[in-house]
């Protein structure tokens, strides 16, 4: 550590130095000062390198300059503070009587500025610290070229002035108890009061009382909270660097009316409270000083929110909130705090009286493991048995991405698979008593573990075990195949095609329930991208009997006259969606109507989406192409009646519906009487030329050209 030093008093000669601004001159001024100090650090101790006698002093001193007998007369100023460069400092002013003009008044201030300090540093140490100077020797002040001071790196606090501040506080903890917990109301309020001032009868017990609080305080918490052991007046606003201040009973001139009057100063007189009743600070009563001090500096606490929320991990520690604590002290204590907090209290979750706090102690260690490299295992364990536990007695638990860790998923990914067999056990013994949406949880956790595992299939993830696959197949087929939540066939949110397809085969293999089966194979029949061959699954095709296809023939019936043929007559196809839904779901093989109408609902409903609404589109298309080609007769009565419907439903990518390839020469007729009905509605007019400008090159051959290019140039 570095320690420069500055002398400011009055003298007839100085230090030059013209980068620092100093010139060989008579008056109050930098008498000297360190190598490697800066002039916006000099400004800084100036500014609180000052001293005042009370104006009523009766004093008698002797008026020869320089008389070192003088400063022992009066009570001396210390003051500390952290300087905008990031030192701290430590000044010790003194009256010195009469000046080399002998004019009374004069100071001496020595101030010792500490650079490289380590985390547990305070100047406040430094209160009666040797090194610090009083007066100027005869020499020293008739000496025409003054010389820089050297460093005072040897500099060190009193010795025992330590244990001298641990035994003042270990006697004075209700008084410092009071003190604390103003200083820190103070620091985190923000509201009209800035500074406190403590009273007391003697110079060294106000010194002692300040001194104490750094002491009690972390020194980082606040970049202004220095000390000034002695002031004749309250102190000044103006003075941000100190907020804690001291006077002496009798040695200033601080009126009663003064105290009453400043309401941005709280002034303690610690002569006239009564603490007897006063109730110790946590502070005080958990740890002895020297601990509290270097848990500050292990801690690394910089905030009195951080302080506070520290403080609160020791109160109530087997009540419910202990988690929440925990990750406030996180972000208000760092990450230091965090980490040595809640390794305490994780070596003692395992005894009864924990119990209740459990689980959001080692939930919060849990999702910040990459701090508990040396916890991972056993946190991963820990959190695996809880989520079971939990999901197991039925409670309500947001399982969420259970991967917390970036550097050690590794390491997670493992022992949670190791829990399978035991949760496949417990899965099996209350498979009954779980509802859908438990069972729902445990399924999506099943699928975050084989994803991450690299499991190719679910057999592989349950390694082969005929008793656990057919536990899991038994779960998911009671709420994935039979619809927990808005439909059948519904997965969870992270399952991919795949974990749903051999799902599936699995179970439309061993099911007993006809319908269910039935199901299922529609399920496998209208998926036809995936490959299931791969799960011993061989598609077959057949050519309908004479009755499959009667039957269809009175279904299609049935679906166009509640419809009819003629455009802007009796139903809508949308006014048989009912019908529509019941072919889809309950047909193996739904009708082709019943699909191409199942597409144009789809693509309704897309409307706003574009990316849905071309897929959706481009089905229609398809399937209309296949109706044009293999149903010829339904596709007649069906066109133009639905073409028009889709024309004058809002949406995207009508052109690709309707064009020259999927409608028939005769519709275009129909196409120019439903844009001449419409032409009081500009967004039907304007879907109507869209699809009319998309197929024009192509209508050369349509005898009714002449008619539909006329009214389009209207």
């Amino acid at each position: 550590m570095k320690v420069y030093q500055v002398i400011y008093t009055s003298v007839q000669h100085s230090l030059s130095d013209t980068e620092l601004g100093l010139s060989n001159q008579g008056g109050l001024r930098v008498y000297s000062c360190s190598q490697g100090l800066s002039r916006e650090n000099l400004d800084e101790i100036i500014r609180v390198a000052s001293y005042r006698l009370p104006k009523d002093n009766t004093i008698e001193y002797s008026k020869n300059v320089g008389d070192p007998s003088v400063p022992g007369l009066f009570p001396k100023t210390f003051r500390t503070l952290r300087l905008a460069d990031g030192k701290l400092a430590a000044v010790q002013s003194v009256y010195s009587g009469v000046d080399y003009l002998g004019h009374e008044g004069n100071f001496f201030s020595h101030a010792l500025i500490f650079e490289g300090a380590e985390d547990d540093f305070l100047p406040e140490l430094y209160y009666g610290c040797d090194k610090f100077k009083t007066y100027l020797t005869p020499e020293e002040t008739e000496r025409e070229i003054v010389h820089y001071l050297p460093a005072a790196d040897d500099a060190k606090p009193k010795e025992g002035m330590e244990d001298k501040v641990c035994a003042f506080i270990g006697e004075h903890k209700r008084e410092l108890s009071y003190i604390l917990n103003n200083a820190i109301s103070l620091i985190a309020s923000k509201k009209a009061i800035k500074n406190i001032c403590i009273s007391t009868s003697s110079e060294e017990e106000t010194a002692m009382y300040l001194i104490a609080l750094k002491y009690l305080l972390p020194r980082d918490m606040e970049e202004n909270m220095g000390i000034s052991t002695y002031n004749v007046y309250l102190p000044s606003e103006k003075q941000d660097k100190i907020i804690f201040h001291g006077t002496i009973s009798g040695k200033n001139n601080i009126t009663k009316q003064a105290i009453e009057t400043r309401e941005s100063c709280m002034f303690m007189d610690m002569e006239k409270l009564d603490m007897s009743a006063y109730e110790i600070s946590p502070l005080l009563v958990k740890w002895e000083p020297k601990e509290l001090k270097s848990e500050y500096a292990l801690l690394g606490i910089r905030s009195v929110e951080g302080l506070l929320d520290w403080e609160n991990t020791y109160e109530n520690v087997t009540s419910p909130g202990m988690g929440a604590k925990l990750i406030r002290l996180k972000e208000s204590g760092g990450e230091r705090a965090f980490v040595k907090r809640a390794r305490q209290l994780y070596s003692l979750i395992g005894d009864d009286e924990y119990k209740d706090v459990r689980f959001e102690i080692s939930k919060v260690m849990y999702d910040n493991i990459d701090m508990f490299p040396d916890e991972v295992t056993s946190l991963t364990d820990m959190h695996m048995s809880q989520i079971v536990e939990k999901l197991s007695a039925g409670q309500s638990f947001d399982l969420g991405s259970i991967f917390s860790s970036t550097e050690h998923e590794n390491v997670q990914v493992a022992e949670m698979k190791r829990h399978i067999g035991a949760i496949m056990t417990e899965l099996a013994r209350r498979e009954s008593r779980l509802d859908d949406k438990t069972k729902y949880i445990f399924l999506g956790l099943f699928a975050q573990l084989k994803h991450k595992y690299g499991d190719e299939s679910w057999r592989d993830f349950f390694s082969g075990n005929r008793i656990h696959l057919t536990t899991f197949v038994e779960t998911a087929a009671s709420v994935i195949v039979t619809g927990y939540g808005v439909k059948p066939f519904s997965p969870p949110s992270n399952w991919n095609k795949a974990d749903m397809a051999e799902l599936i085969a699995f179970f439309e293999a061993s099911t007993e329930d006809r319908l269910l089966r039935k199901y299922c194979l529609k399920y496998i029949y209208t998926n036809k991208d995936i490959d299931w061959a791969q799960y011993g699954i061989t598609l077959t095709r057949h050519t309908k009997t004479h009755g499959e296809q009667q039957e269809d023939m009175r279904r299609i019936k049935k679906i166009l006259k509640k419809v009819g043929y003629e455009p802007y007559q009796r139903n809508k196809y949308t006014d048989v969606q009912q019908d529509v839904k019941a072919d889809m779901q309950d047909n193996l093989s739904p009708l082709l109507l019943s699909r191409l109408l199942n597409a144009y609902y789809i693509w309704a409903r897309s409307y706003g989406n574009q990316a849905k609404a071309r897929d959706a589109a481009q089905l229609v298309r398809e399937l209309l192409l296949e109706m044009k080609k293999t149903q010829k007769t339904c596709y007649d009565f069906v066109i133009p009646k639905l073409a028009l419907e889709i024309i004058e439903t809002p949406g995207h990518y009508h052109e690709l519906m309707i064009n020259m390839e999927t409608m028939c020469p005769s519709f275009w007729n129909w196409f120019l009487i439903g844009y001449t009905r419409c032409k009081r509605d500009d967004e039907k007019m304007l879907t109507y030329t869209r699809i009319y400008q998309a197929s024009k090159t192509k209508m050369q051959k349509l005898p009714i050209r002449k008619k539909l290019r006329a009214a389009f140039a209207e």
